[in-house]
């Protein structure tokens, strides 16, 4: 009680006396819900523009009475938002207070999901319907938000300008009388380009060879004639043919090859391309020099994905590779690489699920039902006589670095096997440098 009266001794100052509390007193009314304490009205209270009504002062009951217990709850913390879901949290514990494990009790989503939710929040604001009308506005306001700002179009124009100063042109080069059309990046025709060795990089599921090798194409232009191609149903390359497996892409890169008059290349391809990549020194030995293989599961069996199911709790690899939606996306490329990919923008990430998950979906799922590798009773893969690189990132969770392992060991002396430590799945987006120099010193050795 003494800092009650501390307070009501500050807040009084100068102002002139008060009645205090005395038996049967009519102007002193009793504190609701509070009997020891009483409300003082005085007609000489101070007054603003902030406030016109009588100064009100809470003053001790009479003398003796057991004083009475206040507790008082303050928190500098609102509610949070799960950014996947639309759950909200709105708790006793300040958010910050919570530890890094805490995780949505909806959807499983991890802390760093969670974002500042400044709306006021009803009682009934995580029931289901509730809670799903609010997750389709998130969604619908990201949406809204990467039509304003199209980052992938934008990317792209960056990148195929530095393409463009490195002296590549696009391409659209038409093979099977007009029925697939591929779209490649090829050396502009100088008299330096002739006396470099050919170099086809080979992209995996997701985004194109444009956006998918933009850090390698800068590295690598000095010594070679640098081509990336867009597998078909990735990027501007489509075919109205209906076959699907790894070796009909790699049959057609063998045609746009012919076309483009490229008798001998050197070959990298990563995840998806690998498969490619290998299928193409299998079935064309006189057409590859060298071959890296980076975070491919050439050796897959049609159990391998099982420990990616558990993982990411779904049921097939399609959900994995071609996800559903803009949820899906987010949890695969977390799977995929270490970056965080909860600091990317929603916007971004929205943008990125249009363009590279949305178009050509149906065909997307038919090359995976179409892959020979990995699927049930698959023939035996053939061992390639060619010197092969193996690089994968030790935290691999899309292909278990064991396989590299099975790999090299399929290949035995003519290949060879280095891991970057740290990386997941795409070493080359998540450690440009040391992908580029270990490439480059073992294609230029």
């Amino acid at each position: 009680m003494a800092s009650v009266a501390v307070l009501a001794q500050a807040l009084t100052k100068g102002l002139p006396a008060l009645n205090v509390e005395r038996p049967g007193n009519p102007k002193v009314a009793a504190v609701k819900g509070a009997p020891g304490l009483r409300l003082q009205n005085d007609r000489f209270g101070l007054k603003s523009a902030f406030y016109t009504g009588a100064s009100v002062v809470a003053v001790p009951e009479a003398a003796g009475a057991a004083p009475p217990r206040i507790t008082m709850r303050t928190s500098t913390q609102g509610a949070y938002i799960c950014r996947d879901c639309g759950y909200i949290y709105n708790e006793r514990k300040p958010f910050d207070k919570l530890s890094d494990g805490y995780s949505c009790p909806v959807c499983a989503a991890p802390k760093r999901r969670f974002k500042a939710y400044d709306a006021p929040v009803t009682r009934n604001a995580n029931d289901m319907a509730v809670r799903k009308a609010r997750k389709e506005e998130l969604k619908k306001m990201d949406s809204a938000l990467g039509v304003t700002i199209p980052w992938v179009y934008w990317r792209k124009k960056f990148i195929e300008g530095g393409y463009k100063g490195l002296g590549l042109e696009p391409r659209l080069l038409e093979i099977d009388d007009g029925a697939t059309t591929i779209h490649c990046w090829v050396p502009c025709e100088t008299t330096a380009s002739a006396r470099k060795p050919a170099l086809m990089l080979i992209q995996g599921f997701g985004m194109d060879g444009t956006i998918g090798w933009d850090r390698q194409v800068h590295a690598f232009s000095n010594d070679f004639n640098v081509y990336v191609p867009d597998l078909l149903f990735f990027g501007k390359s489509y075919t109205t043919r209906s076959e699907r497996s790894e070796i009909f892409q790699a049959d057609c890169l063998k045609k746009m090859l012919d076309v483009l008059k490229v008798d001998r290349v050197d070959l990298v391809g990563t995840s998806y391309g690998g498969m490619v990549a290998y299928r193409l020194a299998s079935v064309y030995p006189e057409l590859v020099n060298k071959v890296v293989v980076a975070s491919s599961g050439v050796m897959m069996t049609h159990k391998t994905n099982e420990r990616l199911y558990k993982l990411m709790k779904v049921d097939s690899v399609k959900k994995v590779l071609v996800p559903n939606d803009l949820e899906g996306m987010r949890r695969s490329l977390s799977t995929a690489t270490v970056w965080r990919i909860d600091l990317v923008p929603s916007f971004v990430l929205e943008d990125m699920f249009q363009n590279f998950y949305q178009r050509n979906r149906k065909e997307k799922e038919e090359l995976l039902d179409g892959m020979i590798i990995g699927s049930v009773g698959a023939p035996p893969l053939p061992a390639i006589d060619k010197e092969v690189f193996i690089l994968w990132g030790t935290e691999d969770q899309i292909f278990d670095p064991d396989l590299a392992h099975q790999l090299k060991r399929h290949l035995g002396d003519t290949a060879e096997l280095e891991f970057i430590e740290g990386a997941g799945h795409v070493p080359q987006i998540e450690y440009p440098g040391q992908f580029n120099s270990r490439v480059l010193r073992f294609l230029l050795r």
